[in-house]
C-alpha cells in the first residue's frame, strides 16, 4: 500500500527517515514529539472519560456507604467497617464494571482518539471536536462540535441532525427526503417529476404539488 500523495509506503518511513519520498515533508509520518507533550496530549484527550469515570466511582462509594449506615447504623464499630467494605467493594466493582465491559480507548499521536466497543463500533475523536463512528453494519455517523451530524448508511441513505431547529431529514438514494420537526411533525418531499413538479406530502394526509409555472395543487 503507498501513499498517493508522496508515493511511499508507512513501512519505509516507521524510523521517520524515507528515500523514497517525494515530498518534503513525509505525510506517512507522525512528526518527532517530546515524550511530555505526546502525555499531556493524551491526558487532554481522556480527560473527560477520565472524570466520568472518577465521578461514578464516587457515586457509587457514597450510595454503598451511605445505605450501609442506614441498614447497620454508624455509631458502631461493626456498622463503621460494613459501611466502608460496602461503600468501597461497591465503588470497585462499578468502576471495573465499566473498565471491562469490552470498551478500549485509546490516545493517537496526532492528540485524537479511537474507543473500541464490544460489538465493533470504532469511535474515532479529533482534536477539533469532530466525532466519526463506524458500527459493524457500515453505518458512519460524524457528529460536530455544535451536535450537528451526518450519518452514512451502507443502503445510500443519509441522516443529517441540525440542532439549531431540531430537525432530522432523512434522504433516501431516490432522492425522497422525510423531514422531521422538533416538534413532532414531519413531511415527505418527492424526487422532481419528470414534468418539474415536486410534491411534499404532510403528516395531516395533505399533498401540495409545485408546479413548474409556481402554481400550487393541493391534494
Amino acid at each position: 500500500m503507498k501513499c498517493t500523495e508522496c508515493q511511499c509506503a508507512p513501512l519505509d518511513c516507521r524510523d521517520f527517515e524515507c528515500s523514497v519520498c517525494t515530498k518534503e515533508v513525509c505525510c506517512c509520518v507522525s512528526p518527532k514529539q517530546h515524550s511530555i507533550y505526546k502525555f499531556f496530549k493524551s491526558v487532554r484527550t481522556l480527560y473527560a472519560t477520565e472524570l466520568a469515570i472518577e465521578i461514578l466511582c464516587i457515586t457509587a462509594a457514597e450510595m454503598g456507604q451511605n445505605s450501609s449506615f442506614i441498614l447497620f447504623g454508624y455509631r458502631t464499630a461493626v456498622g463503621i467497617t460494613v459501611g466502608y467494605t460496602f461503600g468501597y467493594g461497591l465503588a470497585a466493582f462499578t468502576t471495573f464494571a465499566t473498565i471491562l465491559d469490552g470498551t478500549v480507548i485509546h490516545a493517537n499521536p496526532d492528540g485524537s482518539s479511537t474507543t473500541k466497543k464490544l460489538d465493533g463500533t470504532v469511535i474515532t475523536k479529533s482534536p477539533d471536536g469532530l466525532a466519526t463512528a463506524k458500527y459493524p453494519d457500515g453505518t458512519v455517523t460524524n457528529t460536530r462540535p455544535d451536535g450537528s451530524s451526518i450519518t452514512d448508511k451502507p443502503d445510500g441513505t443519509i441522516i443529517t441532525f441540525n440542532p439549531s431547529d431540531g430537525t432530522t431529514i432523512t434522504t433516501k438514494p431516490d432522492g425522497t427526503k422525510t423531514t422531521e420537526n422538533k416538534d413532532g411533525s414531519w413531511y415527505i418531499t418527492f424526487p422532481k417529476k419528470a414534468n418539474g413538479s415536486v410534491s411534499t406530502y404532510y403528516e395531516k394526509g395533505t399533498t401540495i404539488t409545485k408546479n413548474p409555472d409556481g402554481t400550487t395543487t393541493t391534494h
